[in-house]
C-alpha cells in the first residue's frame, strides 16, 4: 500500500540521513547552476 512504502522509505531516510542531506544539497546546488 502507499502507507507501506511511505513509511518504509522514511525509515531509509532515517538509516542514511547524512547520504540523503548530500544528495539533496547535491541536487540543490544542480538547479542553482543551471538557473
Amino acid at each position: 500500500s502507499a502507507i507501506q512504502s511511505t513509511a518504509t522509505r522514511l525509515v531509509m531516510l532515517l538509516e542514511t540521513p547524512q547520504n540523503h542531506i548530500v544528495r539533496v544539497l547535491s541536487a540543490f546546488e544542480e538547479k542553482n547552476r543551471q538557473d
